[in-house]
């Protein structure tokens, strides 16, 4: 396995997508957000029952904080043994089936092959993604177990290509019969006449391939009749960068990305809109959580303490004397009756001294 390749890390809640890419030689997998390939990994391949693969992928995805419940994928597969398992093993991972890959998933291609259901799906993603991404008229060389020429013509048609035997597999074979070569390190040369039998392997097998890559190149864009963009991909890619002139461009994930033009041309709209949903509103709790956690309590205003003076204690204010009972006024006499009045009082003292002389 390859060390994983970090373009930056991705976020928790950004919606995510897997990407499988099943070889004879190595499994590339990559974590898309958006249209960015976010992590990329390559592993030999190797057969695995879908437990082996189950856990691998949950060690290779468990650190990157990624959800991977209802994560969708896609999947290329050029080892039909190996297939079924990964299929099993993502869906186990996820609770959803992967896209597969194959001629009934990219209706958008017109396929000219005689029979369209024999263009490896590795290939129709490499044409795809070279047509979405660079434009037509393309040829996509892919360096792996074998390197494959892919042509797209003017009209966006994959019109077919060519197969050779890949660089690495050549050299092996080459190995395993010259009982008197040993392995050598694949590299570029510094020189094409090789002075040890290390530096010729070295120029005959590297060197040797990048001239037949700009021979069948060559040869491809006589037969178009005009120019065509020119991309290598693939695990072999890099070594040939400078040594086959014709080669325009080096996308080595050009696989990949085509599996998610695939995927999102072909996935059911839904299951990409529960996805997203599913994402923001983890998004919405985690920030709610966030803002709780990271923002401080504003601090209460502190006011000076000040020593206030006891108010002053009024004196209690002397009792008050009871008012001295008065008698009731009399009722005012009216003018009419004053003289009936001191008539009456003038009779009531003459009785007195009248009582008073008889005793």
């Amino acid at each position: 396995m390859t060390t994983v390749r970090k373009n930056r890390r991705p976020t928790p809640h950004g919606p995510a997508l897997l990407a499988v890419d099943v070889g004879n030689s190595e499994i590339t997998l990559g974590v898309f957000q958006d249209d960015d390939l976010m992590l990329s990994w390559r592993l030999r391949s190797i057969p695995r029952t879908p437990d082996e693969t189950l856990l691998l992928l949950r060690q290779l995805l468990g650190p990157e904080a990624i959800d991977l419940a209802g994560l969708p994928s896609v999947l290329c597969s050029v080892v039909p043994p190996v297939t079924s398992d990964f299929v099993r093993a993502l869906e186990l991972l996820t609770g959803i089936l992967p896209v597969v890959v194959g001629p009934d998933t990219v209706p958008a291609l017109p396929i000219r092959y005689k029979d369209p259901s024999l263009v490896g799906p590795d290939r129709l993603a490499n044409a795809f993604a070279v047509r979405e991404l660079y434009g037509a008229p393309a040829i996509v060389v892919d360096l792996g177990t074998a390197t494959t020429f892919d042509v797209i013509g003017e009209d966006g048609d994959y019109l077919g290509g060519a197969i050779a035997p890949g660089l690495w597999g050549s050299a092996e074979e080459l190995f395993r019969r010259a009982a008197r070569l040993g392995r050598v390190e694949l590299r570029r040369p510094d020189r094409v006449i090789g002075r040890t039998p290390e530096e010729s392997l070295q120029s005959g097998i590297v060197l040797g391939h990048a001239g037949m890559v700009d021979s069948m190149v060559t040869r491809i864009l006589v037969e178009l009749g005009g120019d065509a963009r020119v991309v290598a991909t693939g695990g072999l890619s890099r070594l040939l960068e400078g040594e086959a002139t014709t080669l325009e461009v080096i996308d080595e994930g050009l696989t990949l990305k085509g599996l998610r033009l695939i995927h999102d041309a072909a996935a059911h709209p839904e299951t990409l809109l529960a996805w997203t949903r599913k994402q923001e509103a983890r998004a919405r709790s985690r920030a709610r959580a966030t803002a709780e956690v990271d923002t401080p309590k504003p601090a209460e205003p502190r006011t000076p303490t000040r020593t206030r003076r006891p108010a002053a204690t009024a004196a209690p204010a002397p009792a008050r004397a009871p008012a001295p009972k008065t008698a009731p006024a009399a009722a005012p006499v009216a003018p009419s009756d004053k003289g009936e009045a001191a008539r009456q009082r003038r009779g009531r003292r003459g009785g007195r001294r009248g009582r008073g002389g008889r005793g």
